[in-house]
């Protein structure tokens, strides 16, 4: 049998804080509840892992990589128009000042092309989703930033040491770029679009068969004048 897991951010973060109960935290040289201990987990121990775990991330909740190839003459002078391979989401400088959040804004937008009806990025902007298959991109938000940015670590972590789980390896994720609709969207945007261009199609016919029929009546009253 396979676990599927998969949340929204808001509900998830801080998951150990709000719905585990205290005895099954061990107290740190603090007194702060972080890590479960396991010895509270009632019933037989587990000698591994009997089913797979596949994380699902939730909305805005997997971390982005963004590379900068160039950027039009309009955007602000104090934006970088060339930069490699970074992390976008989720980067806490980011809201640091004015200038910055308003150049990340424009990285990380998406531009809805009128032709596909789909959503591309930024122009001269690629974003990448890292780690997909492991849980690297969604155990942290920030992975420089960790005390601020926990989402799955304690779950994952968990399933590590009380059930012998192996990240990569029986507990995995699959994290997505969240800034786009899913495939089915996707597909009944394309469809839709089909359908548009074939009644498009079927009117400009109409219209000119109808133009046609008229100049051949016109043609056939001249003749008979």
């Amino acid at each position: 049998m396979l676990i599927v897991i998969c949340c929204i951010l808001g509900q998830i973060i801080h998951y150990t804080n709000a719905l585990i109960p205290e005895n099954y935290f061990a107290k740190t040289h603090r007194g702060n509840r972080s890590v479960i201990d396991c010895s509270s987990f009632t019933g037989k121990p587990v000698d591994g892992p009997s089913n797979p775990v596949i994380i699902i991330p939730g909305d805005a909740a997997n971390q982005l990589y963004a590379r900068i190839n160039y950027k039009p003459a309009s955007t602000p002078f104090y934006c970088a128009k060339k930069w490699d391979w970074y992390l976008i989401w989720a980067a806490i400088e980011t809201f640091t000042t004015e200038a910055i959040l308003e150049c990340w804004i424009d990285n990380i937008r998406t531009v809805f092309n009128q032709t596909t009806n789909q959503s591309d990025n930024s122009p001269g902007v690629d974003i990448d989703v890292p780690f997909f298959g492991r849980t690297d991109g969604v155990e942290y938000m920030n992975p420089y930033v960790t005390w601020l940015s926990k989402y799955f670590h304690d779950i994952v972590d968990t399933f590590t040491r009380c059930w012998g789980y192996e990240r990569g390896k029986d507990i995995l994720a699959a994290p997505y770029d969240w800034r786009k609709a899913p495939p089915k969207a996707k597909a009944k945007a394309k469809a839709k679009t089909k359908a548009k261009a074939k009644a498009k199609a079927k009117a400009k016919a109409k219209a000119k068969n109808k133009a046609k029929a008229k100049a051949k009546a016109k043609a056939k009253a001249k003749a008979k004048a």
